[in-house]
C-alpha cells in the first residue's frame, strides 16, 4: 500500500524549484535573443528587396512608355510592385515582433526575475531563522 503522508515529496524541493525557474528565465532570454535576430534578418531582407525593386524600376519617361506598352513589361512592373509590397510586409513583421513579442518577453522576464529574487531572499531569511532556532534547541 502507498504511503499516505500528504505533501512530503514536496518538502525540501526549494533548490530544484530555484534551478527550474532560473533555467526557465534563461530560456526566455534566449528566445528573446532569437526574436531580435529574426527581426534583424527580416529588416535586412526587406531592405534588400526594396533595393532590388528600386534598381529595376523604370525611371525615365521614355522607359515608362516602353514598360507600359507590352504585356511582358507590364507583368514585370507588376512583379516589381508585388516585390515592393512583400518588402513592406517583412518590415511590418519585424516591427510587430519587436513591439509585441520582444517587449512583452522583456517585461515578463524582468517581473519574474524580481519575484524570484524576492522569493530567494525570503527563503534565505527563513532558513537563517530556522537554523538559529535549531541551534537554540540543541543548546
Amino acid at each position: 500500500m502507498l504511503n499516505q503522508s500528504w505533501g512530503v515529496e514536496l518538502w525540501d524541493q526549494f533548490d530544484n524549484v530555484s534551478k527550474y525557474t532560473d533555467k526557465s528565465l534563461q530560456f526566455c532570454e534566449k528566445y528573446e535573443s532569437f526574436l531580435k535576430d529574426r527581426c534583424t534578418v527580416e529588416d535586412e531582407y526587406a531592405k534588400a528587396l526594396k533595393k532590388l525593386t528600386k534598381t529595376y524600376t523604370p525611371k525615365l519617361k521614355d522607359q515608362e512608355e516602353f514598360y507600359n506598352k507590352y504585356t511582358f513589361t507590364i507583368a514585370f512592373c507588376s512583379a516589381l510592385k508585388e516585390l515592393q509590397d512583400l518588402a513592406s510586409q517583412h518590415e511590418l513583421i519585424a516591427e510587430n515582433i519587436r513591439e509585441r513579442s520582444v517587449k512583452q518577453i522583456q517585461i515578463t522576464v524582468k517581473e519574474c526575475r524580481e519575484q524570484r529574487k524576492k522569493c530567494l531572499d525570503e527563503y534565505t531569511k527563513i532558513k537563517r531563522q530556522l537554523d538559529k532556532q535549531h541551534e537554540l534547541m540543541i543548546k
